[in-house]
């Protein structure tokens, strides 16, 4: 057993409610983790923050930067809502070869958010429609600019959000939440601006007692071998959970860019309450994810400060057979390791009875 350094900024014992070693935002409210990237040395997290508010509210893009996936510096708000949108969830890639046009010059890289824009305004028929969108960043992310051909998708559905972008092939694949529906859609783009129609969907299927959201799909070696790899797909859903409230789940399967196969029935990601919107980040085939650590069934009355709600700590993904079956595994990235001081409980025998536990 050890004792573990704190490394928020304030203290933790200056605010009784701060968590020591769980990313929290100096001020605001914030859900869903966003953007996950990896590049030139620095893990980036994007998430769902109302900056003005420790209540859910206007929703914009907060952001920090780690160089070790336990120690986050906060940056300014990346993309903030205005009077025509709100800033849903989505992700964010490097487009190394400009194949979209959008870089600030010849052969210099430029970073691609795509999130979902949730229209201030209600139309006719009284839904707010919720589109995807871009902004561009070419100086490592610390400022975005709007693309002004925005939207680059569209189908006109007030529930259809959560755009995750990967490279496919020689061009780009990204999948989106029809949520109501318990359906994903499958896109692809050569230019990360032109989408086209949905090619393939998956679901309903599995857990539907909510709305799905926040897609991620993947690729793991099966006990570590690189030449026998499985597709994971997680969906969050919201309500659901096997308790209450909102969860995970995750199906393991096959997948060609267009038909996602699975090989058995969907699992829990995490069978406690506060772990939603789970998704990953991937350097060099290191697949660490992180969730909101909260739930919606309770998160808005939850005790808070000058913050509300925080996340996670990072978790390395595995594939490997346990008792002849194929699990998903979980463990606290190894970086975690570095806050121990010491042990402060030490010895060769140690006992510990039910009513001591």
């Amino acid at each position: 057993m050890y004792a573990v350094m704190p490394l928020c900024t304030p203290a933790p014992e200056a605010d009784p409610l701060r968590p020591h070693y769980h990313y929290t935002p100096h001020f605001g409210w914030v859900n869903d983790p966003n953007g996950l990237f990896y590049y030139k040395g620095e893990w980036h997290l994007f998430y769902q923050h109302d900056y003005e508010s420790i209540q859910h509210g206007n929703m914009s893009w907060g952001h920090a930067v780690s160089t070790d996936l336990v120690h986050w510096s906060e940056l300014p708000v990346a993309i903030s809502y205005d009077d025509k949108e709100q800033i849903f969830s989505g992700s964010v890639v490097v487009d190394t070869d400009c194949k979209s046009g959008l870089c600030a010059a010849p052969g210099q890289p430029v970073l691609v958010a795509f999130y979902t824009s949730y229209a201030q305004q209600a139309n006719e028929k009284g839904q707010h429609i919720q589109s995807q969108h871009i902004s561009t960043s070419s100086d490592l992310g610390r400022t975005w600019t709007k693309y002004s051909g925005n939207p680059v998708l569209d189908i006109g559905n007030p529930e259809f959000r959560d755009p995750q972008v990967q490279r496919w092939q020689d061009g780009w694949l990204m999948l989106v939440q029809r949520a109501m529906d318990h359906t994903l859609e499958f896109y692809h783009s050569k230019d990360l601006k032109d989408w086209g129609k949905a090619v393939g969907t998956f679901g309903p299927t599995g857990h539907t007692g909510g709305v799905w959201e926040c897609p991620d799909i993947f690729q793991l070696p099966v006990d570590g071998d690189v030449n026998n790899k499985k597709w994971v797909l997680i969906v969050n859903i919201n309500p659901g959970n096997r308790i209450a409230g909102s969860a995970g789940q995750f199906w393991v399967g096959t997948f060609d860019g267009t038909t996602f196969t699975p090989d058995g029935d969907t699992e829990w990601l995490d069978w406690g309450m506060d772990n939603y919107a789970t998704i990953t980040w991937n350097n060099d085939g290191e697949r660490v994810a992180i969730g909101w650590m909260s739930n919606w069934n309770y998160t808005e009355i939850a005790p808070a400060s000058t913050f509300r709600n925080a996340f996670t700590v990072p978790r390395t993904l595995q594939l490997r057979t346990i008792d002849g079956k194929l699990r998903l595994t979980q463990l606290p990235v190894p970086q975690l390791t570095t806050l121990r001081r010491g042990p402060v409980i030490a010895g060769d025998k140690l006992t510990v009875t039910k009513d001591r536990s």
